[in-house]
This record gives structure tokens, sequence and C-alpha cells, in this order.
């Protein structure tokens, strides 16, 4: 299987993800309930609602939310789901968190990405058992 995080563009990948096992469409209705994007996404789909630059770099294209070309995540198990593939997947190899974060930040965003991986990456047992560099070895 091909790492789906080395193949640009976003529309691509989203082709990918939805065949596997992503639901965009269900994406198009959380955004409306979510708390990071429901405002953003009621000023951009109202035009009543807009206010000038009260949006920023946020745009829909195909009712996807993004903000500078990265696909806005909602809440729940799909940044979950992104964060194993990208940390557990076999081509991905458990990276560290560094490049978790990276590989994840190239095609998404949510506000707190960083921290949700770290939990996830301190959490996997896998890591933590093969991680020796947090063990002092003999005597110091």
């Amino acid at each position: 299987m091909v790492d789906f995080f080395s193949r640009p563009p976003v529309h691509a990948l989203i082709q990918v993800l939805d065949s596997s096992y992503f639901d965009f469409s269900e994406w198009k209705t959380l955004y409306v309930t979510d708390n990071d994007y429901a405002d953003i996404v009621a000023q951009l789909t109202d035009p009543l609602e807009a206010k000038e630059d009260s949006f920023g770099d946020f745009y829909l294209k195909d009712r996807l939310l993004y903000i500078l070309g990265l696909l806005c995540v909602p809440s729940g198990s799909y940044r979950s789901q992104l964060i194993r593939e990208a940390h557990h997947s076999k081509v991905a190899g458990h990276f560290g968190m560094k490049k978790t974060i990276s590989h994840l930040q190239r095609y998404f965003y949510w506000s707190k990405i960083t921290t949700d991986v770290e939990q996830h990456v301190r959490a996997c047992s896998l890591c933590s058992i093969s991680n020796s560099s947090n063990r002092k070895l003999g005597k110091y």
C-alpha cells in the first residue's frame, strides 16, 4: 500500500481516503455543529452572515472546509483515525511525535493537532516499549 501522506494534492488524497474508510460526506454536515468550525461555515455559506475578512484564510470547496489548502478535520473519531494512520500504518512505522505531526500538517488542520498527536504517541504501547531514550541504563 502506498503511503497516502506522500501524495499531493489534497483532492487526490480525499479520493483515496474516501474510497477506503473515510466518509467525507459526513464531514460536510459535521462542520455545521462543530465547536471549532460552525461559525466559520455559517459565515462562508450565508452571505448575510459574512463580515468583511472575518473568516480569514478559510474557504469551502465541494462543501469541505479548508484553510490555506489544508483540509479542516471536524471533532470526533476522524482525528483519531488520521493520527492512527499517520503513526501506526505499515508505511509510517511508528514515527515519533515530530514526524507524525509533520505528516498530518501537510494536508490537515485542526486547532489542537499537536496536542492530540503528542497524547497519542505517548500512549502508544509499542513506542513506549521500543523507545529507550527515557530509560537510564546502568548506574549513573
